[in-house]
């Protein structure tokens, strides 16, 4: 089932979304847990196993599981469980867990249910571009319709109970991947979403890979899942107004440049014999910038996207079926670049 998933795309990564030049993509995880039994680190294996069969239950009642795949992650080896963790599908912690736990998402990847993560239960949705409010309506159809068929664990006084306190209220978290080269070239990041958490997607990595960011919600206690939406998706509207602005002056003002660093990167991806993936990302970050600008015609961003995906480890591996150490996947890299971008 996983070697199928590997040569299906992901529709967040299609490029299709509203300012999908600058949101990548946005996500949602809520979170929520059965009232009946302890959090998922307190629970006997045999209760993670009722755990799962029972909330299996319920997605089979309300016609839900029919529509996708269920993954237990005991029946996954770590490769393939990495996978998962690198289309955003999964998180590392439930990797770690012990015992009955799985994941199910849908056909095109954009919906998924984990279970026995650190809670019992998370809803998980992807999109493409700046989607948040569209995508917290399906959301939350999913969550009130997943509430008839389970008793979950509530106060009325703090809301949804769930295993840390920063999640505790709305269980919601939400997030969006930006690409901010522009801001980033004229330094002027730092500032720009007050109240939200904007931090970089790859902090300890060179220039170009320090152009992705992550703009999410810094909490959900005090606040309701409306106010959460509407104040990072008003925070994610003004970063990309101002990203916009700054695209326009660097064109303005040092198109040279910009053309020289897009073709560099183009050449590099068509050229080099070995691409580690900090590299590659950097090369991705170039050429989408010159997507974006109108310097480059013949590429799409979601070439750009779907070879960023594919250029993680796990999906080298998986993909060409065999087992590689570090220098070997940056040689398959190298060649899925040159095959992704030859004659641009």
């Amino acid at each position: 089932m996983i070697e199928t998933m590997i040569n299906t795309p992901a529709q967040w990564l299609d490029a299709s979304g509203p300012d999908a030049d600058i949101v990548i993509s946005t996500h949602f995880r809520l979170v929520r847990n059965l009232a009946d039994y302890p959090f998922t680190e307190q629970c006997t294996l045999d209760e993670k196993g009722q755990v799962e069969n029972r909330i299996l239950d319920a997605l089979h009642n309300i016609n839900v599981i029919d529509k996708g795949v269920y993954y237990p992650l005991p029946e996954l080896d770590e490769l393939q469980a990495q996978l998962l963790v690198e289309r955003e599908l999964i998180t590392s912690d439930i990797i770690n867990c012990k015992g009955p736990r799985g994941a199910y998402f849908n056909d095109t990847q954009s919906t998924g249910i984990t279970i026995n993560d650190t809670n019992h239960l998370t809803l998980i949705s992807h999109a493409s571009g700046q989607q948040l409010q569209e995508l917290w309506s399906a959301l939350s159809i999913n969550d009130d319709t997943l509430a008839g068929v389970l008793d979950m664990a509530f106060d009325d006084k703090y809301g949804f109970l769930t295993a840390y306190l920063n999640e505790v209220g709305t269980g919601l978290h939400a997030h969006a991947i930006m690409h901010l080269p522009a801001l980033t070239m004229l330094n002027t990041v730092q500032g720009i979403a007050p109240g939200q958490r904007l931090t970089p997607l790859y902090p300890q990595k060179n220039t170009a890979n320090g152009e992705y960011y992550t703009i999410a919600s810094p909490t959900s206690i005090g606040l309701s899942e409306i106010e959460i939406i509407y104040h990072l998706s008003q925070a994610i509207d003004n970063v990309i107004a101002q990203e916009r602005s700054a695209r326009e002056q660097l064109t303005t003002t040092h198109l040279y440049e910009l053309e020289d660093r897009v073709q560099r990167a183009i050449g590099l991806s068509q050229s080099a014999r070995l691409l580690a993936f900090d590299e590659g990302v950097g090369v991705l970050s170039s050429i989408r910038f010159g997507i974006a600008n109108g310097l480059l015609k013949d590429v799409s961003l979601k070439t750009v996207n779907e070879t960023y995906m594919n250029s993680h480890d796990a999906h080298l591996r998986l993909n060409f079926g065999e087992p590689c150490d570090d220098i070997q996947c940056s040689v398959l890299r190298a060649e899925l670049f040159a095959r992704q971008f030859a004659n641009k």
